[in-house]
C-alpha cells in the first residue's frame, strides 16, 4: 500500500533544496543501520537492493541509507557498508543507487556517511580506537569492556578523515546518488569533536566551540568541493547530547548558524540527539510528563528545537 501523497496536502507537495534539486513530496525515510553487509567485504548486496526498492514503492520522496562508513577500521557495525579510497569505486554503488531511487527513479537517494570513532563496534577487529581525545566512553556512567579507551587523533589522521569523507561523497555522486548526509550526531566521530566532554584537545580542533566544530566545517567544505554546487549535502546534527556539561542546544544552534554563514555549503539539517552514553531519544531520560505526552501525540521528539 503506497504512502498517501495527495497534492492537496502539505505532505504531498514538492519542495526544492538550495542546491536546486526538487524533492517530489515531504515524506522521507530516515537512515537506519541495516546491518546486511557481509562483514568480510562490507559492500551493498541483494538484501540492500530489495529493501530499498520496497521502501521506494511506498511513494516516499526522499530516502536516506544507513551509515556508509568511510574507514573500515571504524565501523558502527561489522555489517556496515563501507567506502574507502583505493578500495571502493562508483561501480560498487551503482546498483545501490538505482535501488534507492526506485524503479521509476523518482525517489531522491541520499547516502549517510559516517565514522564511528570511539563508538566502533566491539565486533570489529581493531588494534585501537581513535577519537578527538583519549576519553573513555561510559555507559550508564561506567566504563565498559565493550568500548576501549581511544587514542587522540593526530593532525594527519584528522586530515585523512576529511579526505575520506570527500572521496566517499564523490564516489556516491558518480554512482548516481543525489546526495550525502554527514553523520555528526549520536556520539560518532564528528559528534565526538563537537562535544566538550569527548573533545579535550588544546589545538585548532579543541577548546572553544568554534574550534570543536572545525572538523565538521572542513569535512563539509571538502565534500562540497569534491561534488560541486548541484549535489545535495546534508548534516545529521544533535540538538544536544543530553549530558551535563556536554553539547548543548545553544551550541547546536551556533553550529547551524556557522554552516548557514557559508552560502551553498549545506542543503538540509536533520535534527536528532543523544549518544551511546545518553540515548535520550530512545529512553526519554529527563523528559517531563507534559513533554512526553506531546512527543507521543506528534511523534516528533525534536520538534521544539526544529
Amino acid at each position: 500500500m503506497s504512502v498517501a501523497t495527495n497534492q492537496s496536502s502539505k505532505l504531498g507537495t514538492p519542495f526544492t533544496l538550495p542546491c536546486g534539486l526538487t524533492v517530489p513530496n515531504r515524506i522521507a525515510k530516515a537512515a537506519m543501520s541495516e546491518q546486511l553487509a557481509d562483514p568480510r567485504v562490507n559492500v551493498a548486496n541483494a538484501g540492500h537492493f530489495r529493501l530499498y526498492e520496497r521502501w521506494s514503492q511506498g511513494g516516499i520522496g526522499l530516502s536516506l541509507t544507513g551509515n556508509v562508513i568511510v574507514d573500515r577500521r571504524f565501523l558502527e557495525s561489522a555489517r556496515n557498508v563501507a567506502c574507502e579510497p583505493g578500495v571502493d569505486t562508483a561501480a560498487d554503488f551503482k546498483e545501490y543507487a538505482r535501488a534507492v531511487k526506485g524503479r521509476d527513479g523518482s525517489c531522491v537517494a541520499i547516502v549517510q556517511l559516517g565514522h564511528a570513532g570511539r563508538q566502533t563496534s566491539p565486533t570489529v577487529p581493531n588494534a585501537e580506537l581513535l577519537s578527538a581525545s583519549d576519553v573513555q566512553l561510559l555507559v550508564d556512567g561506567r566504563a565498559t569492556p565493550l568500548f576501549r579507551r581511544p587514542r587522540a587523533m593526530t593532525l594527519d589522521e584528522i586530515h585523512d578523515v576529511t579526505r575520506r569523507f570527500a572521496h566517499a561523497a564523490a564516489v556516491m555522486q558518480a554512482a548516481g546518488f543525489d546526495g550525502v548526509e554527514l553523520h555528526a550526531a549520536h556520539g560518532y566521530l564528528i559528534s565526538q569533536f563537537l562535544s566538550p566532554l569527548s573533545n579535550r584537545r588544546d589545538d585548532a580542533y579543541g577548546g572553544s566551540p568554534q574550534n570543536r566544530r572545525q572538523l565538521l566545517l572542513e569535512v563539509l567544505r571538502a565534500v562540497r568541493a569534491a561534488t560541486g554546487p548541484r549535489f545535495v549535502v546534508g548534516v545529521k546534527l544533535n540538538s544536544a547530547d543530553f549530558q551535563r556539561g556536554g553539547f548543548s542546544e545553544e551550541e547546536s544552534l551556533e553550529v547551524v548558524s556557522a554552516m548557514a554563514a557559508e552560502p551553498g555549503l549545506v542543503d538540509f539539517v536533520e535534527v536528532s540527539g543523544g549518544s551511546y552514553e545518553s540515548a535520550a531519544m530512545m529512553d526519554g531520560a529527563g523528559v517531563t510528563e507534559e513533554r512526553r505526552a506531546v512527543v507521543k501525540q506528534r511523534e516528533a521528539f525534536f520538534l521544539d528545537f526544529a
